[in-house]
């Protein structure tokens, strides 16, 4: 099987792209091939939805040739999900990016489900996208880490915050499953799961990328896809 990862930001910081091959890896069938690709133009990091709606066009560039190149799944590394609806248009195999398959994951784990974002603008954004893909009143709480997705990449400290705000979620509004709304917290998880559980705090912890990733490898097995394919053509973009 093969699947294509489409890091969807310019730059990504080496010590996080190196740490997503082995990652994976320990996640995936022995017979799943991973081909990482980034964009070539775009903005660091997605904050807003301007930034998303740039990086996104050049998603759907790199989703087209790396279709072309004979993918049979392909996922959008963000969890804002920049390009997956374009792209499922244009390509008939299965396209996710972190978003549906976290939240899903975590409506078959818990009874309340919560989501720690970056900083307080990404409020109105998960309550956007919820309302947008139909998860408006199953989402109990959206809790910012205050820091943005530069400081997330940097890793230092990141898991004890993430900690503290799972731990509070927990008290504050009875949260048993918390989705990480920045799959560049995947470095973090680790660290953050033995802190849970080292303060006996009962909150599940789902990652993203990881999420993200097996649910397409899933997809690609069962011989299923999520495509809106129209006919579309962007042979401009894939030359």
């Amino acid at each position: 099987m093969k699947l294509t990862v489409i890091n969807s930001v310019v730059n990504l910081p080496s010590n996080v792209f190196d740490a997503m091959r082995p990652y994976l890896a320990s996640l995936v069938r022995p017979d799943t091939e991973i081909e990482y690709v980034g964009i070539q133009s775009g903005f660091p990091s997605i904050e807003s939805d301007m930034h998303g709606m740039f990086n996104g066009t050049e998603v759907v560039r790199e989703g087209l040739r790396a279709a072309e190149r004979g993918a049979e799944g392909i996922f959008v590394n963000c969890f804002d999900d920049p390009g997956v609806q374009a792209l499922r248009e244009m390509v008939d195999i299965p396209v996710y990016g972190g978003y549906v398959p976290s939240i899903l994951t975590a409506l078959s784990l818990g009874g309340r489900v919560g989501i720690i974002t970056t900083d307080h603008d990404g409020i109105a954004n998960e309550e956007r996208k919820a309302r947008t893909e139909g998860f408006d009143g199953k989402i109990f709480s959206v809790v910012p880490a205050d820091m943005m997705v530069g400081e997330v990449f940097e890793g230092d400290g990141v898991d004890e915050r993430l900690a503290d705000v799972c731990m509070r979620m927990n008290d504050e509004d009875r949260i048993d499953c918390v989705v990480l709304g920045c799959t560049g917290m995947q470095q973090a998880v680790a660290r953050l799961r033995e802190r849970l559980s080292s303060a006996l705090c009962p909150v599940a912890v789902v990652e993203p990328l990881a999420a993200g990733v097996t649910h397409l490898e899933r997809s690609v097995a069962l011989g299923l896809t999520n495509s809106l394919h129209i006919g579309l053509t962007l042979e401009s973009l894939v030359k």
